[in-house]
């Protein structure tokens, strides 16, 4: 995973408007929405050759971008 390479934002104007972004250091991220009763089930994503993994329940987009982590 150290050698990919990710244009944040060429991904983010692919993506459109988004509710949140998180950018992260790790390929294996997880998330549980907003926690406490607004949450979600917590699931687990795998960042791919594509720079970014997007939530099934709350469409938080997690993107591989070490240096802003």
């Amino acid at each position: 995973m150290a050698d990919l390479t990710v244009d944040v934002e060429q991904i983010l104007a692919r993506l459109g408007d988004v509710p949140e972004v998180t950018f992260v250091a790790d390929a294996r991220v997880a998330c549980s929405g907003s926690g406490g009763a607004l949450g979600h089930p917590k699931v687990y994503y795998t960042i791919g050759d594509e720079g970014y993994a997007e939530c099934g329940y709350c469409d938080r987009v997690f993107i591989y971008a070490p240096d802003r982590a």
